[in-house]
């Protein structure tokens, strides 16, 4: 190995922990060093759009993507994280059909089989997709549904608690709340502090409209991380759910002082006041969460 490939690689290896530390930017900036010694360097370009793709940069995640595939035309993860940055941006035909061609060319490629249940599962949960897309005949030919694809993933990584997980949620979409829980309930016998599979469970009682089961769940995800901003938006609207509103306007308003910018937080502590005849208040929040859906980040930030 040449010391120029062995540089390459550990500028890779040091992304790759940066990455996997919630880090994006940091990786980004070792990872084009790595891109500066050598441009064609195919790890450096495929760590180059898992970054991206990280840091929601998805156009241009799709131009190291095709770098990639130019070079290596049987590069089925190519295929998928094209697929994934084409889901984002709504281009959905574009998408499948990326996931499609990977598993055609490697069927045992897991990660194609459970994003492919991933769009199949977004087509399912937002059906006024159909009603303005002219290409509506294009997915109502699947004959493959969400649950048979993430079931092909489970099957060749049957341990995989993101693919079980994913499952859960597939399920739940379904209403078939008991068979969700029993899969989440296998991940956490395997690891009983596994903070996003208490957090789905959580998530799920609530949908189904258990908040008292609900909320210790959430208590647990914050004992691993006393950060995490949407479990503690999901505890607020649990503990609304049993009539206790000021205790989740609290959650709320935590929730606020940590990311300011988010809609949601506004959104839920609007319906809280409403829910207590505090009008005035609530439309404020209403009004609030409005503008950062469609917000200008200078404006707002000018108002902060």
């Amino acid at each position: 190995m040449t010391e120029k490939m062995k540089k390459i690689q550990d500028i890779i290896k040091n992304s790759k922990e940066l990455y996997y530390s919630g880090k994006y930017g940091e990786a980004l900036i070792c990872v084009n060093q790595a891109l500066a010694i050598n441009p064609l360097h195919t790890r450096a370009l495929r760590s180059k759009t898992s970054v991206l793709l990280a840091l929601e940069k998805y156009e241009e995640a799709i131009v190291y993507i095709k770098k990639v595939i130019e070079i290596v035309p049987s590069d089925d993860n190519g295929l998928v994280y094209m697929g994934i940055a084409l889901r984002n941006l709504d281009e959905l035909e574009d998408a499948i059909e990326c996931f499609d061609k990977a598993i055609k060319m490697n069927p045992k490629n897991a990660k194609a089989w459970s994003e492919k249940a991933r769009l199949l599962l977004d087509l399912e949960e937002y059906d006024d997709y159909y009603d303005d897309n002219d290409d509506e005949d294009y997915f109502m030919k699947e004959n493959i549904s969400a649950i048979e694809c993430i079931e092909e993933a489970l099957r060749l990584y049957p341990n995989s608690a993101e693919f079980k997980r994913q499952k859960a949620a597939i399920l739940a979409h379904d209403e078939q709340y008991q068979a969700a829980l029993e899969c989440l309930e296998d991940v956490l016998k395997d690891d009983p502090k596994d903070a996003a599979t208490l957090f789905l469970k959580g998530s799920i009682f609530l949908d189904f409209g258990k908040p008292a089961e609900a909320l210790p769940l959430f208590d647990d995800v914050l004992k691993i991380d006393p950060k995490d901003y949407i479990a503690i938006v999901w505890k607020g609207c649990g503990l609304c759910k049993l009539d206790k509103y000021n205790d989740g306007i609290a959650c709320f308003d935590r929730a606020i002082d940590m990311m300011p910018l988010d809609a949601t937080a506004w959104e839920e502590k609007g319906d809280a006041l409403m829910s207590m005849g505090r009008y005035p208040e609530a439309t404020k929040c209403y009004d609030r969460a409005s503008k950062l859906d469609t917000f200008d980040e200078d404006s707002i930030i000018s108002e902060i």
